[in-house]
């Protein structure tokens, strides 16, 4: 039905002559019912399809967008790491610029995005040592179960805090107290000081 329906249409558009710079499809005569559509139906007709490429192409520039700061962050911490002397030249790698970003947006009261910012930063940094791939749909509990599973009991320890406060300010909509958020800071060190030495 559905398929009837749009060759009905490419042929109600055919036979309007809007596409008359190309070749015309032959694709048989328009069912009669649909002849009796009016320019309203044919505006939403265009609008949706037009809405929908839209939001495909929106799609796939995040997902490029995504894929292109991750490997960016990757590279970087690989980087710093494989070269300690390289590290003090450089800039901070995304690691640290992420915890410097956290900690001021803290101070300007933006708890929520502080959070947000420092645990991708605990997600991107399980990718860059190959322990979980980042995935943007896996649920906080199902990174936390993934750590456990692996064995990467002082990585999953460490994180637990952290996802909490995350769920609490992101979800929850709660504050965090300023003593909560250091104790954050302190847990992302020893995330990190985990992962790192694999323990």
């Amino acid at each position: 039905m559905f398929v009837q329906i749009c060759m009905g249409f490419l042929a109600q558009v055919n036979d309007d002559n809007i596409f008359s710079g190309f070749p015309k499809p032959n694709i048989g005569p328009a069912p009669s019912w649909l002849s009796d559509i009016g320019p309203i139906l044919k505006f939403l007709l265009y609008a949706v399809l037009i809405a929908a490429g839209l939001l495909l192409a929106s799609m796939l520039v995040s997902h490029l967008l995504t894929t292109y700061r991750r490997k960016e962050a990757v590279n970087s911490d690989i980087f710093a790491e494989q070269d300690p002397a390289a590290r003090r030249k450089q800039e901070p790698s995304f690691w640290e610029r992420s915890v410097q970003q956290a900690e001021a947006l803290w101070q300007a009261g933006e708890q929520r995005e502080a959070m947000r910012v420092l645990y991708r930063a605990c997600l991107v940094l399980l990718d860059s040592r190959g322990v979980l791939r980042l995935d943007e749909s896996r649920a906080n509990g199902e990174v936390l179960r993934e750590l456990r599973r692996q064995g990467q009991s002082g990585a999953h320890d460490a994180l637990h805090p952290i996802v909490r406060c995350f769920d609490r300010s992101w979800y929850g909509f709660l504050a965090i107290t300023p003593d909560e958020f250091t104790g954050v800071l302190e847990s992302s060190r020893r995330f990190r000081q985990s992962v790192i030495g694999g323990v």
